[in-house]
């Protein structure tokens, strides 16, 4: 039987997830926007603040109950705004007027409130411009000497990249996520990697396990920088949950102000024999799908088609399960609803029937340990199996 990675995706929770967003546009144009929106409510005041750590200073716009520009960088000056009542919207999106090519480049939007900053989310904005034939012929030439000096730029590309694409197979040893810089540092840094949703990956410090999510424990090494500025994370064993952007921020070790900041995008690949399961127990219905074959190869989403026996046919059934006196599984859904249904009194009393599973896990309902054990068990295993067995 080959070897399969199950991956059980629960939809019980939404969950949030912060890419890098590519906003292109060409230089005459009057205005473009940076999107960036916040979906949970302000309780207190707080400071937006849009910045771009290739430049210094690094503000772009920074807004609280009103605009403050005091520290906005002077390319920028003028050419800045965000809706009025941006706050109360949760709408922080950044209007950039008569883009410039050397516009071009990483913007971070951020909440600050004292000392905490929290990631928003990040814009990649590329201004191009339509170039004449005599510009082209130019740039022809420049990709001769491009070319001729290749090999040195490939050796340096790491030290100018703003944001790093990685990828790698599932079941590799380990995977370097880049990080070398040419900004003149401190003379004692703290290097922190991150990833989108701000779990701490790795620190260079020797007592930062307390801090680093479970996710990455034992799994992370940074060699020491030094003189080379290298702050390079190396990742062991990758899998597809590796997958998302990682943050690395330099600061100095006392002050922590940000000396320089940099993203890779981390791209694990899951392998040929994995096996992807979605399962929704809801309260009213629950239902599963499953696909073993990658999109790419051909492989379609499968979905359990459920019946009752009286010519129904939904990708849902019941959520209702039976267990007999012994507290051993019976039925689910329709076949359960119905099985209990045509029960004599006594007969009923003997088994145990529940309307609402997700009800019964949570302990709303008193029954016996073993039922209950059972009942858990059967929820967390039943539909895989039957995923595996069609196989």
């Amino acid at each position: 039987m080959r070897k399969l990675l199950a991956v059980l995706l629960f939809l019980l929770y939404a969950c949030r997830d912060s890419l890098t967003v590519k906003v292109e546009v060409c230089k005459g144009e009057p205005s473009v926007v940076l999107p960036c929106q916040y979906s949970q409510k302000l309780e207190e005041i707080v400071t937006v603040k849009w910045s771009s750590f290739d430049l210094d200073p690094n503000t772009v716009h920074q807004r609280q109950e009103a605009d403050d520009l005091r520290g906005q960088n002077e390319i920028f000056k003028g050419r800045t705004s965000m809706a009025p009542l941006a706050l109360d919207s949760g709408d922080f999106s950044l209007t950039l007027s008569e883009p410039q090519v050397s516009d071009s480049g990483v913007y971070i939007c951020s909440l600050r409130h004292e000392t905490e900053e929290i990631m928003v989310s990040d814009v990649q904005l590329i201004v191009t411009v339509i170039f004449p034939l005599w510009a082209i012929v130019l740039l022809a030439l420049l990709a001769v000497l491009v070319l001729l000096a290749g090999g040195v730029l490939f050796n340096f590309r790491q030290y100018f990249m703003s944001v790093y694409r990685v990828e790698v197979d599932s079941g590799e040893e380990s995977v370097l996520l880049p990080f070398k810089t040419a900004v003149c540092l401190p003379g004692k840094s703290k290097v922190t990697w991150r990833t989108h949703d701000s779990k701490v990956v790795h620190i260079n410090s020797l007592n930062f396990q307390h801090q680093q999510h479970r996710q990455f424990k034992d799994r992370t090494e940074m060699k020491k920088p030094g003189k080379s500025r290298d702050f390079s994370l190396i990742l062991k064993k990758p899998t597809d949950k590796d997958t998302g952007t990682y943050i690395c921020t330099v600061c100095d070790y006392w002050s922590e102000n940000i000396s320089t900041k940099k993203q890779v995008l981390l791209n694990v690949k899951a392998g040929p024999d994995s096996l992807i399961i979605s399962i929704d127990f809801g309260s009213g219905f629950s239902g599963y799908a499953f696909n073993v074959k990658p999109r790419q190869e051909g492989g379609e989403t499968q979905i359990k088609r459920w019946r009752n026996g009286l010519g129904l046919d939904t990708p849902k059934t019941p959520t209702c399960i039976l267990f007999d006196e012994h507290a051993e599984f019976m039925k689910f859904g329709y076949e359960a609803k119905t099985a209990f249904n045509n029960m004599r009194g006594e007969e009923a009393e003997k088994h145990y029937f529940f309307e609402n599973v997700n009800m019964a896990v949570h302990g709303r309902v008193s029954k016996s340990k073993d039922l209950q054990i059972n009942l858990l068990f059967w929820i967390l295993s039943c539909p895989l199996l039957t995923c595996l067995s069609m196989i």
